[in-house]
């Protein structure tokens, strides 16, 4: 069960929401790790479209120590919404309050994540669960997506390749072609970036690189088909966050 809770930690997307119906779970302090702040600004606000779910996410104050975003955007729980205090060099959560938008919002216990404690045998089945890729290529164009009936100029990137995996219905190994297509926009706010030199281990680009500029307008995955599997992309985006939860430490906050 460890293992499937750490892969799903290390692994999540900021897209998930928080209004999934399933069981009430953790909250850990590095839920929102994965945010990018970079050339992010107090106000900035991005919405997401995933499956049905919407997830929203906003930066409210920030200095050299802390960020303070409101998001209703949290892995490993189903609360509703989030003010959350994270430390500004780690991304690790100091505080976190939860409630219902216009209302009072109540602390969260906030959990360490940790796999110290884990035996060689759990170590081992939890390497064995991540996904291996192979022949990968890459291949960047320019495409344009319309966001709110605004017209973005995006740079679309193109991964294709193998997976190798423990099948989710059996031990057994399966194999299966993926292609992720992403859009990405220097007008969005860059919550969730593109990736930088790390994208390029292990993948042959035809032609140039990506730039890796820009927020995420929209990814897709599709099979060997051309089939879409599976599908988030951004629906509002804006600079005039305010937030929506009564939380006294927030207001107090410099």
């Amino acid at each position: 069960m460890r293992t499937f809770v750490a892969w799903t930690v290390l692994s999540v997307v900021l897209a998930t929401s928080a209004h999934a119906q399933m069981p009430e779970m953790p909250v850990y302090e590095s839920a929102w790790q994965q945010l990018n702040f970079e050339g992010v600004k107090p106000g900035d606000w991005v919405e997401y479209s995933d499956s049905g779910s919407r997830a929203k996410t906003a930066l409210l104050k920030a200095d050299d120590k802390t960020r303070w975003i409101e998001t209703n955007t949290n892995p490993m729980s189903t609360a509703d919404t989030y003010i959350v205090e994270l430390d500004a060099k780690t991304g690790l959560a100091l505080r976190a309050w939860k409630g219902k938008p216009g209302g009072e919002a109540t602390p969260v216990k906030l959990e360490k994540f940790s796999t110290s404690d884990w035996t060689e045998e759990e170590k081992k089945e939890f390497e064995a669960s991540k996904p291996k890729f192979s022949n990968r290529t890459g291949k960047v164009s320019r495409e344009k997506v319309t966001v709110a009936k605004q017209e973005l100029d995006c740079e679309k990137v193109v991964d294709d390749h193998d997976v190798e995996e423990k099948s989710s219905l059996s031990d057994k190994m399966v194999k299966y072609h993926d292609r992720w297509t992403h859009w990405y926009s220097e007008e969005v706010p860059a919550f969730e970036r593109a990736p930088g030199p790390e994208w390029n281990k292990d993948l042959k680009w035809e032609g140039a690189h990506p730039s890796s500029k820009g927020g995420e307008v929209r990814m897709t995955r599709e099979n060997e088909k051309g089939q879409v599997r599976w599908e988030k992309k951004l629906v509002a985006f804006g600079h005039d966050a305010k937030a929506t939860l009564k939380v006294k430490e927030f207001e107090e906050a410099k």
